[in-house]
């Protein structure tokens, strides 16, 4: 997978420190993020912690494919993003890491940290 995280780091972007914390609870990075969310902004936490959000957004029921762990993702933007002590940004993976599911009209999949 060649996905690269779009950095999006502002004043009201979370804390590195808490965003850590955060992705500790991400079942040590193990696990596929399902959107499970079907109203609103089709976003789902998946770990939160102070000031930081974990967050999948896209079609309902999408996730990542077996043995693909979204821990990693996240890891990636954290690395990528981080400045002045405080991270924000997105990153969609490729769309072969990614099981739709068959109710799926659009493909759209992203992980995202956000503000709490």
């Amino acid at each position: 997978d060649q996905s690269q995280p779009k950095c999006q780091t502002s004043g009201g972007s979370p804390l590195v420190s808490d965003c850590v914390e955060a992705l500790k609870q991400l079942d040590g990075g193990h696990s596929q993020c399902r959107q499970s969310t079907d109203l609103g902004s089709y976003c789902k936490t998946q770990a939160a912690f102070g000031t930081c959000k974990l967050d999948v957004c896209g079609e309902y029921g999408a996730k990542l494919q077996d043995g693909v762990h979204c821990g990693r993702y996240f890891q990636t933007m954290l690395n990528a993003c981080q400045h002045g002590g405080l991270v924000g940004g997105y990153l969609e993976p490729d769309d072969c890491n990614i099981n739709y599911g068959p109710l799926t009209a659009f493909k759209i999949y992203r992980l995202q940290f956000s503000h709490s």
